[in-house]
Formats: structure tokens, C-alpha cells, sequence
């Protein structure tokens, strides 16, 4: 069965806003926590944060792509954090790809994957990724954009919701998406 239209972009958008929330929950986490960026959990929670925010900007076979207007933005620092985020989730997040990475530009200029290693004057040896890839200083940013992407995918249900539901009114309840609503 084809899915109607309209439905699933219901659907895409309604997935989209709770990646947009999930993302802004876990950056807003990281500000709070004043999580150390060369410790270990800094970078699974920028991965966590990059991929989920930028999950509706890929590939998602049955579901489709947000519209282009998600990836527009008049405000420069929303489109460079968006195009940052794009770029750091192909490049060093979803994959662990050196060779694309080596051209991601970090703060302090370096490569993504250089290393540091430190001997303790035994055989023991630690390893140590000696570059923060997303700065803490832009996770207000990233806050931000994900409340922007949050009020655009708002106004873009309640723009449709007249088509959408073709006029019929529900009482306060839960209903099953594709089942009982529209």
C-alpha cells in the first residue's frame, strides 16, 4: 500500500521535531554538565548530537527527505552551524573516514584523527584524540538551530493541518497515525 502524501510528510515532520529536540535535550546537557572536551564522553555526545540533528537531512528509505526549505537559513550563523553539523556527521561521526576528515576544519586548525600518545615508563601506553572537532562555544549555536528547525517544522504542520485533516476536528485523545488520524 502507498502511503498518502500528506501523511507522510506529516510523519517526516513530526519525526524530524523529535530529533530536533533530542538534539537540542543532549547539547543543552552538554553546556550544563560542562562536559570536558578531551574527555570521553565529549565526543560520543557530539556524536550523539550530530547525527540525531542531522538524521531527517539524510537518506531515510520510506520516509524521504525534509523539504529544502530545513537546509535555508537568512541567519549566517544558523547556516554555518547547519553546514558544519552536515560536515562533521559525513566526515567524522556516522563514519570514521581519515581521509575525507583530513580537510574538516576544526578551531584550532588541526586533523581530526591526530593523536597524541603518552609512555608511563612502563608497557603501558595511552592514547589521547588531541582535537575537539565541534567547540563547546558552539553548542548554544547548535541550541539554537534546533529551536529554529523546531518553530519551522510548527508552522509547516499548521500550514497543512486544514489539508492535512480536511477539515475534521478531534477531542482531546491519543490516535494512531495512518489508523485513526487523519
Amino acid at each position: 500500500m502507498v502511503e498518502d502524501k500528506k501523511l507522510l510528510a506529516f510523519k517526516r515532520l513530526n519525526l524530524a521535531d523529535l530529533c530536533f529536540k533530542r538534539a537540542e535535550a543532549l547539547a543543552q546537557h552538554v553546556i550544563d554538565t560542562h562536559t570536558d572536551p578531551l574527555g570521553l564522553l565529549y565526543s560520543p555526545m557530539m556524536s550523539g548530537i550530530v547525527v540525531t540533528y542531522m538524521r531527517p537531512f539524510v537518506q531515510a528509505d520510506g520516509l524521504g527527505l525534509l523539504p529544502v526549505i530545513f537546509s535555508e537559513f537568512s541567519d549566517v550563523v544558523l547556516r554555518f552551524v547547519h553546514e558544519h553539523l552536515k560536515e562533521a556527521r559525513h566526515k567524522l561521526y556516522a563514519h570514521q573516514d581519515i581521509k575525507s576528515a583530513s580537510d574538516f576544519i576544526t578551531d584550532d586548525g588541526s586533523t581530526p584523527f591526530d593523536m597524541w600518545i603518552t609512555f608511563d615508563g612502563t608497557k603501558c601506553v595511552a592514547f589521547r584524540p588531541g582535537v575537539i572537532e565541534i567547540a563547546q562555544k558552539t553548542l548554544p549555536d547548535i541550541v539554537r538551530l534546533c529551536q529554529h528547525q523546531k518553530a519551522l517544522v510548527k508552522q509547516t504542520i499548521n500550514d497543512a493541518w486544514p489539508s492535512l485533516t480536511g477539515g475534521k476536528t478531534y477531542p482531546p485523545g491519543c490516535y494512531h497515525v495512518g489508523v485513526d488520524f487523519p
